[in-house]
């Protein structure tokens, strides 16, 4: 290699060099600027279903304003406030809230999680930027599967959960604090040694609708080498929807002008007997009529009124009795939508 091709190359190597040691990317310039009172928040143990909550400061060490914007590498973790101007010599809290994001495991109840949030702070003309670790312990007590905690089953019947739930072998036991207001006889199984898995029992008896409402367990860990026995309260989400006791024939009323259509209001299981009491409407443009205990006739007439598609229900107030004996009643809606017929269109009319 000739003497002029090493002068290049040297060159090109200061030329390198001065790039990484001036850039104002690099973390000595940041410091120069900002700084942080920790690298690192560790927010402790954080029990799963719950939030962990931790703060670090910011200061600006120059004498002219900084402006900050902060950002997370996920969902789970939160921070308050995002962004703002820092004075000079003036120092700004930040609060994080972190939700924990693991699937928790039979095998082991504790979990290791970490974030990264970034610190972008504009000083004049310097764009700068950081990272900060977030990092956290989470106790994850139990194991269970999505589907069990969302129960359906139909109205004027008893009946009854059984929620299965894998525990975790740190755990040494559980207990039930309060159950859902729907039921008043929750009742938690002692937990299997062998399949580590404890049952959640109870009844319930609830009118057509959607209920929400949570298990509230304790939960015991073992002793460990690191941790002294630890006792800690969770609450487990559960919603219960209850189908009515009856169906319709058809969920729309779907009509032109001279249509005839019957519905019908069918029972479930359980259910002995539905009887329509009484069926009415608001609408000018249809008229009911009763054609057996649980039919009812719907005539859109030739002539109606208004400009189309007209939409509208018809109220029917109905008598159910199930296979006890136990009798209710309900008053239910189903919609109806008149529109213009199509020259192509045919429709099945009932006689």
């Amino acid at each position: 290699m000739n003497e002029r091709a090493v002068i290049v190359f040297a060159t090109f190597g200061l030329s390198l060099i001065g790039l990484f040691v001036l850039s104002p990317w690099s973390e000595k310039q940041f410091e120069d600027f900002v700084s942080l009172d920790k690298e690192v928040l560790d927010l402790g143990e954080i029990v799963r279903f719950k939030k962990g909550e931790g703060a670090f400061s910011i200061t600006n060490r120059t004498v002219t304003p900084i402006r900050y914007r902060l950002s997370a590498d996920c969902l789970c973790t939160r921070l308050n406030p995002r962004e703002g101007m820092l004075q000079p010599r003036s120092s700004q809290t930040v609060v994080v809230s972190y939700s924990p994001k693991s699937i928790s495991d039979r095998d082991f109840s504790r979990k290791q999680e970490s974030a990264d949030v970034v610190l972008n702070i504009v000083a004049g003309d310097v764009s700068l930027s950081k990272f900060l670790g977030v990092r956290a312990t989470v106790l994850i007590p139990l194991t269970v599967a999505p589907h069990l905690l969302h129960i359906s089953s139909d109205a004027m019947r008893e009946s009854f959960f059984d929620i299965a739930f894998s525990v975790a072998q740190d755990v040494e036991s559980v207990r039930l604090v309060r159950g859902p207001s729907f039921s008043v006889d929750s009742k938690l199984g002692p937990i299997d040694p062998e399949l580590r898995v404890v049952n959640l029992r109870g009844s319930y008896d609830l009118a057509p609708g959607a209920y929400q409402d949570s298990f509230e367990l304790q939960f015991t860990l073992n002793p460990s080498q690191q941790k002294r026995d630890q006792t800690f309260n969770l609450n487990l989400p559960v919603t219960v929807e209850i189908r009515p006791a009856y169906t319709f024939s058809m969920p729309l009323l779907a009509m032109v002008a001279g249509d005839r259509l019957e519905f019908t209001v069918m029972p479930r299981e359980g259910i002995s007997s539905v009887e329509v009491t009484c069926v009415s409407t608001q609408s000018e443009n249809i008229e009911l009529d009763r054609t057996a205990e649980n039919s009812v006739r719907v005539v859109c007439l030739e002539k109606s009124t208004g400009l189309l598609p007209v939409a509208g229900h018809v109220e029917t107030e109905l008598r159910c009795t199930n296979t006890d004996g136990r009798v209710e009643f309900f008053k239910d809606y189903l919609p109806f939508v008149i529109s213009e017929r199509s020259s192509e269109e045919s429709h099945e009319r009932v006689e």
